[in-house]
């Protein structure tokens, strides 16, 4: 974990810090499965991208973590004071409440940069665990063999 987290904070954080907009896919998922009015957490929320489009289109009760501290401080800033909540967590030991969610994200591949097994399935318990019954949670993976195929 610790190691993701200087990537994130260091190497990886320029190209995801300040990203911006919403991916197609990303936009038709959100608007297809997920409530404007629900209680909605975002795992790994980087600088903020997602929610901050999200609120744009007129959800509401939107908060956010990421593992890494630097993430959160840009997320903030570019949020201003505009009711987003942004907080340093590890996926894998949440502090909430169970069932403190109605909807969650988990996009941009955030259970594949979980360097261990155990920490994967841990994750995947902790989502469940926030999750009121019935909710959605929406999730990508990242497909290393994809990538080479896209690059070669």
């Amino acid at each position: 974990m610790l190691e993701n987290v200087n990537v994130f904070s260091n190497v990886e954080f320029t190209k995801w810090a300040y990203l911006e907009e919403l991916k197609i896919e990303e936009k038709y998922l959100i608007q297809k499965y997920l409530e404007k009015q629900g209680k909605t957490i975002e795992a790994g929320t980087g600088g903020g991208r997602i929610l901050i489009e999200m609120q744009k289109l007129g959800f509401t009760s939107l908060s956010g973590f990421d593992c890494a501290p630097e993430m959160i401080e840009v997320a903030q800033q570019r949020a201003g004071n505009n009711g987003l909540s942004f907080e340093v967590q590890d996926a894998t030991n949440l502090p909430y409440e169970d069932s403190s969610f109605e909807q969650a994200i988990y996009l941009q591949q955030i259970i594949c940069f979980i360097q261990d097994d155990l920490g994967r399935l841990n994750a995947f318990k902790e989502a469940h665990r926030i999750l009121k019954k019935g909710g959605y949670i929406l999730f990508s993976f990242l497909c290393f063999d994809c990538r080479v195929k896209n690059i070669g």
